[in-house]
């Protein structure tokens, strides 16, 4: 095993062809709203998950990480790109799988979709622990240039699941119905199916499961859910394309994965939503700068959020010294006026290479710029000139243009572009300005052409 990474031959074994799917969708996220509804009845299962020699990455357990430390504690050493992909874009599903006789009250996938939603309006900010995936890139950018990670999270909304849950594919100590990774694939393929969601590395489904549901790899039980993990995420090749997931296990009042018996937290929420944004953040940001498990981790196969497990501020390890206590629990960052308890992101601008690295928002100097247009107004039906004049000690890696007439631009290495508008009216122009570094900024203005 190297980090938390695991690879795995994935079973042929699936579930029937003949059943039907049934699921109620809740679409929150804009571009889901516009794109899908609720999927038509009598929609086919999709054929299992196929098989594959693919890795999965875990966020360990408390219990796990004790004997396993993975986190800046130990060791602080740099990530390193290993040549594979990063998203550009971050597209989210909540998947919410609640068969008859199992426990997921709405309140908790209320307050999971409303914390989705609060952490995509902070997008292009750099005041939380999501900032930090901006400085990690891949080298998709022309001539195989650096292409970093966006904070351009989606909110798709939530989809409740009450298919019935398959025959028990494992064994996880102290559930009633245990799940594994072949099986979950399954799932995640038949409702991506039915929806006509997207297949591809921007777009991940989050599969949470309830009270006294287990998982484990394989039908082996050699690690699983409690245990050994608190999450993992992965990808397997789906029916049309890419499918990068998550597996989300119930955590709250859970030996091993609720943080408050571990380091008396509290709950911040007081709500069961509290352990499980710890370990939703952990995966969301690793899937980010590492979907395919081949592009960002250290010597180790430590992902971004290995190398903080369990680090919450300036107090190390399991410490809730220095940090807020509303009354109902320790917190460390504000989303939208809530309140959540989150672990520090390992950042390589952050960190001295042995000691240090764990912080909570990107620090590094952020780009501020404006925007001038010639002619300004400008008239529709010839060609205008669009800059945006940057300050910033890195330079420009790319200024990504929305025009507001439903035409965008992405321009690497400079600030200016041309554009020639169809029509006359208000338009919203939106530039987001990314520099050499990776950190971003965003303007959005209202102009009228002429």
């Amino acid at each position: 095993m190297e980090g938390n990474h695991l690879r795995q031959a994935q079973s042929t074994k699936g579930r029937g062809l003949g059943r039907r799917l049934r699921v109620a969708v809740l679409l929150a996220g804009v571009l889901a709203a516009a794109a899908w509804g609720v999927a038509p009845r009598g929609v086919a299962a999709a054929p299992p998950a196929k098989a594959a020699q693919t890795k999965v990455h875990f966020f360990p357990s408390t219990t796990y990480e004790k004997t396993h430390p993975t986190s800046c504690t130990t060791d602080c050493s740099l990530m390193t790109f290993h040549g594979g992909t990063v998203q550009h874009g971050e597209l989210d599903y909540l998947i919410f799988w609640t068969p008859s006789g199992y426990y997921m009250p709405s309140a908790y996938r209320n307050g999971l979709n409303t914390w989705m939603s609060e952490v995509a309006a902070s997008d292009y900010q750099a005041g939380n622990q999501f900032s930090v995936a901006q400085q990690y890139y891949d080298n998709s950018g022309p001539g195989s240039s650096k292409n970093f990670v966006p904070y351009a999270i989606t909110n798709g909304g939530i989809i409740v699941d009450t298919d019935a849950l398959p025959a028990s594919g494992c064994t996880d100590s102290g559930t009633t119905a245990c799940i594994n990774d072949t099986q979950i694939r399954t799932e995640i393929q038949n409702v991506v199916t039915a929806h006509k969601l997207p297949q591809n590395a921007n777009t991940e489904y989050i599969l949470f499961t309830p009270l006294k549901v287990g998982s484990c790899f394989t039908s082996a039980n050699t690690s699983c859910a409690y245990t050994s993990y608190c999450g993992y995420h992965s990808y397997f090749t789906g029916t049309t394309g890419q499918i990068v997931y998550a597996n989300m296990p119930w955590s709250y009042s859970v030996s091993g994965c609720d943080v408050n018996p571990a380091f008396s937290t509290g709950y911040a929420n007081g709500s069961a939503i509290d352990p499980e944004v710890g370990v939703f953040s952990h995966e969301l940001i690793e899937t980010m700068t590492d979907p395919n498990i081949n592009a960002w981790y250290d010597g180790s196969g430590n992902e971004i959020g290995d190398k903080c497990a369990y680090i919450y501020g300036s107090g190390g390890y399991g410490s809730m010294t220095g940090l807020a206590n509303n009354g109902l629990g320790y917190w460390n960052i504000n989303l939208s006026g809530d309140e959540y308890l989150l672990q520090q992101e390992f950042s390589n601008f952050n960190s001295n290479g042995t000691t240090t690295g764990c912080v909570k928002t990107d620090s590094d100097t952020q780009p501020t710029f404006t925007v001038t247009i010639s002619p300004n107004p400008p008239v529709h039906g010839s060609s205008a000139t669009f800059t945006a004049n940057v300050t910033d000690p890195y330079g420009i890696n790319r200024v990504v243009w929305y025009f507001g007439d439903s035409t965008n631009a992405t321009v690497f290495g400079s600030g200016v572009t041309h554009h020639t508008y169809a029509t006359a009216g208000t338009k919203t122009l939106q530039a987001i300005v990314t520099d050499g570094h990776g950190n971003e900024k965003r303007l959005i203005e209202t102009i009228t052409v002429s």
